[in-house]
């Protein structure tokens, strides 16, 4: 939570951009860089073996509900879905965002809510997705733009006191890793109430 590199490993992956957007069961991390979303160990960075086919190729945005143990994922301009752990689609929404990461909240009141991370009209955007109703709220924050920054993954983790949607700015000549606390009253829009954390 300092910013400081705990650790780096090598993707096995066979494409040039190796894993998209990760996501975290309590164990486990997953990616995709093609259909199969690959399950990875975060101690050693390498996959277990154990795959999922998702809808997408690549699974490009990946989020984790607990409650359910039902993966979120979309891409740019395509639906939203909700899969089991075999790889069913349970859920298949409309979405007309360009997605590159989900974060899933479970803390905020009136919730879950899907955050959905995107390049839609002059920068990076963070939508509430209601994952219950399976269309977008309306409430939409916006990132600050690094230097050629765009989107790239997302979380949603208690850092502190607070929780904080996570998103990567993919920049040039550096990636940013940045945390905007949302306001407490989501219904609320306005994003000058974000909470700016360079993690340096």
């Amino acid at each position: 939570t300092n910013g400081n590199l705990v650790a780096a490993y090598d993707q096995p992956t066979s494409s040039s951009w190796g894993w998209r957007d990760l996501c975290w069961d309590g164990t486990y991390l997953y990616g995709s860089d093609s259909t199969m979303i690959q399950q990875i160990n975060p101690a050693t960075g390498t996959v277990t073996g154990t795959s999922i086919t998702g809808p997408l190729n690549p699974n490009r945005a990946l989020a984790y509900d607990p409650s359910t143990e039902h993966f979120w994922t979309g891409g740019f301009g395509t639906d939203i879905y909700e899969i089991n752990r075999s790889g069913t689609v349970i859920n298949q929404y409309s979405n007309a965002n360009g997605i590159y990461g989900m974060a899933w909240d479970s803390h905020t009141a009136g919730g879950p809510w899907l955050w959905v991370w995107s390049q839609d009209g002059s920068g990076t955007v963070c939508s509430q997705f209601d994952p219950a109703s399976g269309a977008y709220t309306g409430v939409t924050y916006y990132g600050v733009t690094p230097p050629g920054g765009i989107a790239g993954g997302a979380a949603f983790e208690r850092i502190g006191p607070d929780y904080l949607f996570i998103g990567l700015h993919q920049a040039d000549p550096n990636d940013y890793i940045i945390g905007y606390r949302l306001p407490g009253d989501r219904s609320v829009v306005n994003p000058a109430q974000f909470l700016l954390l360079l993690l340096d």
